[in-house]
């Protein structure tokens, strides 16, 4: 099945769904300004919480109530939302809070952006057709639409493994950054800690280190304080609620969702997870190419994180644009699989509130059978951990 036969199911797969999403949602975000469609309505945490840091108001902050009453001054229709991230993360961004929020949301795509494409540019895949299978994807409409950071983290995980024995400082600053997301450091944590990586763990530590005692020489301790104490457990009981939204694209969203039962979405992700950590110990131990190994524990950190939105299957792009453009490597049955996961997150959602099927954890299952049985059938390599820049890849071309 080549690119262009490909487009056949991708378009349709992707800007249909897309179409109704954004027709049946914008209800949910009144419009900004009066005139902006209601989007970017979780970026709207960061410019907001930028503007308390500003105020160092950090107790309106980390309080849930009083922080959705702060909220709605600027946005009246928002309600229900939490600070959910680590104060670090904030730190860099409160200079958006200066600017008109319109103003702030497009900066924020763009430095996210700007991130996302110099590394596809090093990765040799600043091509038209590449570019084009992002911009179709469901993870960048969901990342675009929400104002959400999929497009700013996941270049950074491809970075700290695929540059952690080559550029140890490189994949180290990554990893640093990578705190104020750390679960995304579950599935790469056991893979670079496998392969030896002990350097860029290292400069990973401390360049996390770095960045919170930055925050705590410019704020204090005590909104850190706050932060862990008063506002964790909140967070973690709206985070878990949120895990039976039909965004999340885990399997104890899927079981919770039909049978409406935590016991069995516990045990069934429980099994899922600790299935992918046994095949990221296999994959990191394995004699495999370094690319080879870093795609594989993508995927499992796609397939195996006990919670994962749809924005953040942009994650995936560097193995979805091989297996998708690389057409005589991959089986159909891959690349099939690669299509409904890469462009079906949208569709997805609409299936999953109207309790039909849960196609995306379908499709990841499916797809991630594939790339293990892909991965293991690969011959080994003499010299695996001596090959650990990405190469360029030759689009359509096997690499």
């Amino acid at each position: 099945m080549s690119f262009h036969r490909s487009l056949i199911l991708i378009l349709p797969l992707s800007l249909l769904p897309s179409g109704i999403y954004w027709i049946t949602h914008m209800h949910l975000s009144a419009p900004v300004d009066g005139w902006f469609p209601g989007i970017f309505v979780d970026f709207r945490n960061v410019w907001i919480g930028g503007k308390l840091w500003l105020a160092e108001d950090f107790v309106t902050l980390t309080d849930k109530t009083s922080y959705n009453l702060f909220r709605q001054q600027y946005f009246p229709l928002d309600v229900g939302f939490i600070w959910s991230y680590p104060l670090h993360f904030l730190a860099f961004l409160v200079p958006l809070a200066t600017l008109p929020f319109i103003a702030a949301a497009f900066a924020w795509l763009s430095i996210s952006y700007g991130v996302l494409f110099y590394a596809l540019h090093r990765m040799g895949y600043w091509r038209l057709n590449a570019l084009s299978l992002i911009f179709l994807s469901s993870g960048n409409f969901h990342n675009v639409f929400n104002g959400q950071n999929g497009a700013l983290f996941s270049p950074l995980l491809w970075g700290a493994m695929l540059l952690a024995r080559s550029r140890p400082i490189s994949a180290g600053i990554c990893l640093g950054f990578l705190s104020m997301k750390p679960q995304l450091l579950l599935f790469s944590g056991i893979f670079l800690l496998l392969t030896r990586s002990f350097a860029a763990i290292g400069v990973g530590v401390v360049v996390a280190a770095v960045l919170v005692a930055g925050t705590v020489l410019m704020i204090g301790i005590e909104p850190w304080r706050l932060l862990i104490f008063k506002n964790g457990p909140d967070q973690t009981a709206a985070m878990f609620q949120f895990t039976l939204q039909p965004y999340v694209t885990t399997w104890y969203a899927a079981v919770h969702n039909f049978t409406e039962e935590r016991g069995p979405a516990r045990l069934l992700q429980a099994v899922v997870t600790a299935a992918a950590v046994v095949l990221c110990v296999l994959v990191s131990i394995s004699r495999r190419d370094r690319r080879e190994k870093v795609d594989a524990v993508l995927v499992l950190t796609a397939f195996g994180l006990p919670y994962l939105l749809v924005y953040d299957l942009m994650l995936l792009s560097p193995v979805l644009l091989r297996v998708l453009l690389e057409s005589s490597t991959y089986r159909p049955g891959h690349r099939i699989a690669a299509i409904f996961v890469g462009f079906g997150g949208i569709a997805s959602i609409l299936l999953m509130i109207t309790n039909l099927f849960p196609l995306i954890q379908v499709a990841m299952l499916f797809f991630t059978i594939f790339q293990m049985k892909h991965f293991f059938a690969l011959p080994r390599s003499a010299y695996p951990e001596d090959q650990t820049a990405a190469p360029v890849v030759k689009i359509g071309h096997p690499a």
